[in-house]
């Protein structure tokens, strides 16, 4: 009798810790507990909104068409009573030589793949959600903030930084060449450039915005647009593209998650995406403009805290960073997959660098100094100052083992 009690009292325990310490596990072997669970079906209810209309994509994407006044980005307490902008009042004017067509070595523009998706007037697309979106997200590293990209385990980069200390800037241009490096599932590869304003105990905004191959962001090895921002350095606020609120999407055919169309090759065709962030001082937002004129949405100011709730950055960041993964170890390839040589196509590159100075003008950097990160052996950048695509910066690598870095900032270097 007493030796079944025992048995029954230890079969009661095992049963209790196995039901504390349920986890669901999704593809990739992330789990998560039962009640982390129902805190990501609680998100899944408040982001998904009622779509208008729905498409499925040929690559398993499915874009819902919102109206464009119940969007997620709403929910944002600061944006309780915003009113949706559909246009910008007071957009920059360009103090600058642009490209022509007689340019020989001039990259063609690669626009972004519609995917057959035409969302009805007064809606925007907005890809779905999903649970495993949100578990994956989980696992996610801290927004790169500035230029210390090792601060995070396994992430390497190669950067080069605008800030001198005592300049405001409003806004941030470049054409970015469309590699799409092979990565593995819990690695990334990155082409992108990012405002950055100081806060209070030092807590950084920023926002980011350019292309990347990203398995743990979007489920899949495709070269994809994306965005991100936050207001304490990545701490409470901020995420990837629609996975929380605050960006306001007002585009109705493309936004964050789309593709581009065409993919650059190695010594073949060169394709670039225009991507192009700046301060409306009128209307108090950071928009978003893709190739052209195509303002595709927008990052009130009230977002944020520090520099750039007031309408200005402090620094301006162009390059790539990646991260290893999480059993080899080896960080994947960078752009093109090879090191900047100077020869135009050999390695990803920034063409059209520039930003937007006090007077609401677009400049050309020209010979303006820079501050060079490069913190693994196997990627560099290099700026190689005003050519007939205005400031051009090549960068990347083949990829390799990494060190890892104690004091990332301490690599830092001059480079004009």
């Amino acid at each position: 009798m007493g030796g079944t009690l025992i048995k029954f009292l230890v079969l009661v325990l095992v049963l209790f810790f196995v039901l504390n310490s349920i986890h669901y596990e999704v593809e990739g072997g992330e789990s998560i507990s039962e009640e982390e669970d129902m805190e990501i079906e609680r998100q899944l209810k408040i982001l998904n909104k009622t779509p208008i209309k729905t498409f499925h994509s040929e690559f398993g994407d499915v874009i819902d068409c919102i109206d464009i006044y119940k969007q997620p980005a709403l929910d944002h307490p600061a944006l309780k009573n915003h009113k949706i902008l559909l246009r910008p009042d007071n957009p920059p004017t360009r103090h600058t030589t642009e490209k022509t067509s007689s340019i020989i070595d001039e990259p063609k523009t690669s626009g972004i793949r519609p995917d057959g998706i035409e969302c009805p007037k007064g809606t925007v697309p907005i890809r779905r959600t999903t649970k495993e979106d949100l578990i994956r997200a989980k696992s996610l590293t801290k927004a790169r903030n500035g230029s210390n990209a090792s601060n995070y385990y396994g992430e390497h980069g190669a950067i080069l930084k605008l800030d001198n200390g005592y300049q405001q800037f409003y806004g941030i241009n470049a054409d970015i060449s469309t590699y799409q490096p092979t990565v593995y599932e819990d690695e990334f590869s990155t082409a992108h450039m990012w405002v950055v304003g100081n806060a209070k105990d030092e807590q950084l905004n920023n926002i980011q915005v350019g292309l990347a191959v990203h398995p743990t962001l979007f489920g899949d090895h495709r070269l994809r647009m994306f965005t991100y921002w936050t207001a304490d350095g990545s701490y409470k606020t901020g995420c990837y593209n629609f996975l929380c609120h605050g960006y306001v999407q007002i585009h109705q055919y493309f936004g964050p998650g789309s593709k581009p169309s065409r993919i650059s090759t190695y010594d073949g065709g060169h394709y670039v995406n225009r991507f192009f962030i700046y301060q409306d001082r009128k209307q108090k937002v950071w928009w978003l403009v893709f190739t052209g004129d195509t303002h595709v949405g927008y990052w009130p100011n009230s977002i944020f805290s520090g520099s750039l709730s007031k309408g200005f950055a402090n620094g301006l960041y162009w390059g790539g960073i990646t991260k290893a993964g999480s059993h080899v170890g080896i960080n994947p390839a960078m752009g093109s997959g090879h090191y900047p040589d100077g020869v135009y196509g050999h390695s990803g590159f920034f063409h059209w660098v520039q930003y937007v100075n006090g007077f609401n003008q677009i400049i050309d950097l020209k010979d303006t100094p820079m501050d060079a990160f490069v913190d693994c052996q196997w990627y560099n950048i290099t700026n190689l100052g005003y050519t007939s695509n205005g400031n051009a910066i090549y960068f990347g690598g083949p990829g390799g083992r990494c060190p890892t870095l104690s004091n990332p900032a301490a690599k830092m270097k001059m480079q004009s």
